[in-house]
């Protein structure tokens, strides 16, 4: 007789509609009970028919010993008696359904996370902000002076603000957007490229080649404790005009912002895109001269 040790496991079951889902599995208790029960009536079978065996022995040599055939008599009945009771109670149980001698554990369905913006239509620009905080319509700021690939994810409400900002710069200067909103997956995924601490820590402890992120704290990671999955933040770098095309004017490197921020900070072309962001009521993250937000989303760190 062998049985195997118990395992969790993940394994597939289906509805009444045939559609498959998922299912945790953890069957230690029940596969013990199930081995612990068959070990039972094996081991109370083997004693009884060595009991018969002995007590037959024990009639065998009695002679005509009264005692001795009394005592071998109830021997013999009493493990008759439970050999019945345990085969017998298997056999019942066996009989009215085989799977009454296999305890099953209880399968628990396993949910998997799903974001709203999975719902959303692909071709539709307006999204929902994960979290249910804020419902976002995307609409890219339209001025000569504006570029980047975060355009196309700036919510609506920030566009007509970013051109005005755009308005106020010198014809010679513009800004670059490389970062609006962004889902739950894409700012996950930055946690996990520029932090030490994983995904839900209240802190980012970054690499020392990254800069930091937010940490979109709680378990599991709650999209409404960082700015940019609320739609709120922006990554924004002032850009000069070199000939037909724009130049950005500082770098994010380890050589440039990482390790003069203050030089970042004071370049003209930057301080220009920061004194016209802020008198559009944006703040600046004081940790990043590239870091907008409106309203203010990082209490006592944004000005």
């Amino acid at each position: 007789m062998h049985f195997s040790d118990p395992e969790q496991s993940c394994e597939p079951v289906y509805t009444n509609e045939g559609e498959e889902i998922k299912c945790f599995q953890s069957p230690f208790l029940a596969e013990y009970i199930v081995a612990a029960y068959k070990y039972a009536v094996a081991i109370a079978s083997l004693i009884a028919v060595i009991m018969i065996i002995v007590a037959g022995f024990q009639w065998t040599i009695a002679g005509g010993n009264t005692d001795m055939i009394t005592s071998a008599k109830k021997k013999i009945g009493g493990a008759i008696t439970g050999l019945v009771i345990a085969l017998g109670s298997y056999a019942l149980l066996y009989t009215i359904n085989p799977e009454l001698t296999n305890y099953r554990s209880l399968k628990i369905q396993y949910i998997r996370t799903r974001y709203l913006s999975e719902f959303v239509d692909a071709e539709n620009e307006t999204e929902l902000a994960e979290g249910g905080i804020l419902a976002i319509d995307f609409r890219a700021p339209a001025k000569p002076n504006i570029t980047g690939g975060g355009m196309k994810k700036v919510p609506s409400d920030l566009t007509e603000d970013l051109e005005k900002v755009a308005d106020k710069l010198s014809p010679d200067y513009g800004f670059l957007i490389t970062s609006s909103f962004r889902t739950p997956e894409e700012q996950i995924a930055i946690i996990k490229d520029h932090c030490n601490n994983l995904p839900g820590s209240r802190t980012c402890d970054h690499k020392p080649d990254k800069t930091t992120a937010c940490p979109m704290f709680g378990n599991p990671p709650d999209p409404k404790n960082c700015p940019h999955t609320t739609g709120h933040a922006l990554d924004i770098w002032a850009t000069k005009k070199i000939g037909a095309g724009w130049e950005q004017c500082i770098k994010m490197r380890a050589s440039e912002c990482q390790s003069n921020k203050e030089a970042c900070l004071n370049d003209p072309c930057q301080k220009a895109l920061i004194d016209a962001m802020r008198a559009q009521g944006f703040c600046r993250l004081d940790a990043e001269p590239w870091h907008f937000e409106k309203p203010i989303m990082s209490k006592g760190a944004c000005h």
